[in-house]
């Protein structure tokens, strides 16, 4: 069965192209290292993996290919095999998308893995550089009362620069040097590192230590970490904004984009007791995961002046009286925290047929950037019981909550009061003036009181408001029944299964101060969601050759969450009240040479409430084939369908004149989204020492909003265009590889890569890559 990489179904397949291309490669050491104890002779040609020829014999000089020498059993061996050579790469383009998470430039590659034991004890190290900017280390020891394995890698990741050229730039004017000219419209962008890429290196550090403490009681230690560090791009926008280098005062929403530098380390430890006496265990962790940055501090000037409403003044703002120039803010900070778990896990056979798990769990989050804590916690408990013959049937509750508090402390423009120089002490009301004396609370709402002269009666911190707190709790049972299982016919492949699950989501301070109209203020609580969810399907393994299932899921909830304008009432949202999916498919495999696998659904989500209206329909498709009518020749290929065709009313527009430029105007959109997949391969055994292989990927993706016209009244006259998305890769592999001697064979792979944007051209590309070197063991 074909096994499509995540990187395929994304569409961006070319991100791996040295990891694919290497894989046959590489997966000759395990299966060398593996071999070592097999008897010696002319190797035999297989089709299931590469270098099989090269592994199948042993190259210990003492006694090559056996377990005992005259008999007498040997306790200890070492052996070692190893990998070396070099790609060439010749790139067309950018190296963005074709070479995401690797170095597309001519490099070395390697890689060493030795075993070692010596009957009670044993050792496994393997390293690897696949290119510049990638290596791996890994290892594996195994002892009598102590264990321990771990992974270290780093590669780079490439980002794709956005170039921002859907928003206007500004120009420089000739006649005045260092000046810029005057840019029409709404809108303006400036970025400060025009044409640049950026990239960040990852590591990885993955690590597992295990041992007994008695003969009941043992402990393990889990070790991860991560740390990028590298540039991006980070873009921070300024509404109503005055440029000082732009004569006037055209007042734009202004996006500043520039590169910054990052440093990011993320550490967890979890340490664990377990305990076993008998059918009861008992386990005890405690994970603790850090976060710390060490980023490039980044502020930018915010200078708006006040908004006018009907030709009055909001309440002032950066850029008013009280700062007349603007001022600094800090953006693109990511604040470090601190996460702390204690775990506690049960479970015991109460009797012979039923079986008892439990997990509580109570932890927290500390937000060092902002000073505040999230508190979490819950309960997961299930029963598992086999009292009827060929049924078990599983029922379970889960709980978990999350509470949050405000800052303690106020950063920036939190600490920020105005006086509006008023006389008098009265709550704000919609006919207050909005002239100095004014609270002017809608259509933005703003909590203010009225002040007495020089009394600030503006408070910026009153924006802050308290977080959501969540309240989650699942009840559901499900069960599996093979009435036949005990019969020797072909029902006793049957399996009939089924699953009901109620969920309740509970929200406090989930409320929202919406305007619906001049003087019409209204809250929005989203206090409550439920969700019900059946699952049933049917499976029958036929025989050995073939199993069939069909599945059906239905899922409803009751008022999901939704996003609501603040200033205008319009609310919608992506979550459907209704999901409905069927999913048939099956795998036939009549011999050892042929196997076939297809998987085919159709799912539907909807909603249709005063809140949103859509409808959402997808057709999942995948097809798999493998077939070897030969011991020397083998073939392979596979086929994807994704698809999301969505039909939604859209409302844009913020005024509530129904004749004012940009009013709200609700109307249907086509939505479609098509990805394809497809992936064709082939191996052919020449003879015992040449095996030829080669292979084809081809990916295309569509997205794009369809039979839907935008006029003038639109906002966005052209979101069509900014919406849509359409690409292709490709990805041709060839090669082979040569078995010199039992103990050294050589490779060759030449791999061409190709992605082709057909809406943002700059991340076109095109490599051809080129393989050559040797592999050995002792």
């Amino acid at each position: 069965m074909i096994a499509f990489p995540p990187c395929l179904l994304r569409g961006r397949f070319l991100h791996c192209p040295r990891r694919i291309a290497l894989a046959s490669v590489l997966l000759g050491m395990f299966a060398c290292l593996a071999g070592a104890g097999e008897s010696p002779g002319p190797p035999e040609v297989k089709v299931a993996e590469s270098f099989d020829e090269f592994v199948s014999g042993s190259c210990s000089p003492r006694c090559a290919g056996c377990a005992t020498c005259g008999g007498v059993p040997i306790r200890g061996s070492s052996q070692t095999a190893w990998r070396a050579g070099g790609w060439t790469a010749i790139v067309d383009g950018s190296r963005t998308m074709i070479g995401e998470y690797e170095d597309l430039h001519s490099s070395p590659f390697w890689d060493v893995d030795h075993q070692d034991t010596d009957g009670e004890r044993s050792l496994d190290v393997f390293l690897t550089g696949t290119d510049n900017e990638s290596s791996r280390v890994a290892w594996n020891y195994t002892g009598p009362d102590f264990r321990a394995d771990g992974e270290y890698q780093r590669f780079i990741h490439n980002l794709s620069p956005d170039p921002l050229d859907n928003f206007p730039h500004a120009e420089t004017d000739p006649a005045n040097p260092g000046s810029y000219l005057p840019v029409p419209g709404d809108f303006i962008a400036e970025d400060l590192n025009v044409g640049e890429d950026y990239a960040i290196r990852v590591q990885q550090l993955k690590a597992r230590f295990q041992g007994d403490l008695t003969d009941k009681i043992r402990w393990r230690l889990n070790v991860w970490g991560m740390r990028k560090s590298g540039e991006r791009q980070v873009n921070a926008l300024a509404n109503c904004f005055s440029h000082p280098q732009i004569a006037g005062d055209p007042r734009q929403c202004h996006l500043l984009s520039r590169r910054q530098q990052i440093d990011w380390l993320t550490m967890e430890l979890e340490p664990v007791v377990e305990g076993k006496w008998g059918s009861l265990t008992v386990s005890y962790s405690r994970p603790m995961r850090s976060f710390n940055q060490n980023d490039q501090s980044l502020t930018r000037l915010y200078n708006s002046y006040p908004a006018i409403y009907n030709r009055q003044a909001m309440p002032p703002q950066l850029g008013s009286d009280a700062f007349p120039d603007g001022a600094f803010y800090p953006y693109a900070v990511v604040p470090e925290n601190l996460t702390q778990i204690d775990k506690l896990k049960l479970s015991a056979d109460l009797t012979d047929t039923l079986h008892w798990y439990g997990m509580l769990y109570h932890g927290s989050t500390e937000n060092r950037h902002r000073d505040f804590q999230r508190d979490f916690g819950g309960f997961d408990l299930r029963l598992t019981d086999r009292m009827f013959e060929n049924v078990k049937w599983t029922s379970y509750a889960k709980l978990n909550y999350e509470t949050n508090q405000l800052p303690t402390a106020l950063i920036s423009g939190e600490q920020l009061t105005f006086d509006r120089y008023d006389e008098t002490e009265i709550e704000c009301t919609w006919s207050d003036s909005r002239e100095y004396g004014g609270c002017g609370c809608s259509p933005v709402v703003v909590p203010c009181v009225v002040g007495e002269d020089g009394v600030p009666d503006f408070f910026a911190s009153d924006a802050l408001v308290p977080l959501i707190d969540y309240t989650r709790t699942t009840l559901g049972v499900n069960s599996r029944w093979t009435p036949f299982r005990g019969e020797l016919t072909w029902r006793r492949g049957l399996a009939v299964y089924g699953r009901y699950e109620y969920r309740w989501l509970h929200r406090e301070n989930a409320i929202s101060d919406v305007t619906l109209a001049p003087g019409v203020i209204d809250d929005y609580d989203q206090q409550k969601t439920a969700s019900q969810i059946v699952h049933v399907g049917v499976s029958q393994r036929w025989s050995r050759a073939a199993d069939t299932f069909v599945r059906f899921t239905t899922r409803h909830d009751s008022r999901p969450l939704f996003g609501v304008r603040g200033s205008n009432g319009t609310t919608n949202s992506s979550l459907p009240t209704q999901t409905d999916l069927v999913e048939i498919g099956g795998t036939w495999s009549p011999t050892a040479a042929f196997l076939a696998n297809v998987t085919f659904g159709i799912q539907n989500r909807s909603q249709h409430s005063e809140l949103a209206d859509f409808d959402e329909d997808s057709y999942p498709l995948t097809v798999s084939f493998w077939y070897a009518p030969t011991q020397r020749l083998s073939f392979s290929a596979g086929y994807a369908y994704f698809t999301n065709w969505i039909q939604q009313a859209i409302t844009l527009g913020d005024d509530f004149v129904n004749d004012a430029a940009y009013s709200p105007v609700t109307r249907s959109w086509d939505y479609g989204g098509r990805s394809q997949v497809w992936s064709v391969g082939s191996s052919y055994a020449w003879t015992s020492r040449l095996r030829l292989r080669g292979d084809v990927q081809f990916v295309r993706g569509y997205n794009a909003i369809d039979s839907t016209v935008f006029d003038a009244s639109y906002v966005w006259p052209e979101i069509a265009d900014l919406a849509r998305d359409a690409m292709h890769s490709l990805r041709l592999s060839t090669g082979f590889d040569y078995q010199l001697s039992r103990c050294a064979s050589s490779y060759f792979r030449y791999s061409y890569l190709d992605y082709h944007d057909a809406v943002r051209a700059y991340n076109d590309g095109a490599a051809h890559l080129l393989l050559v070197g040797l592999s050995g063991r002792y």
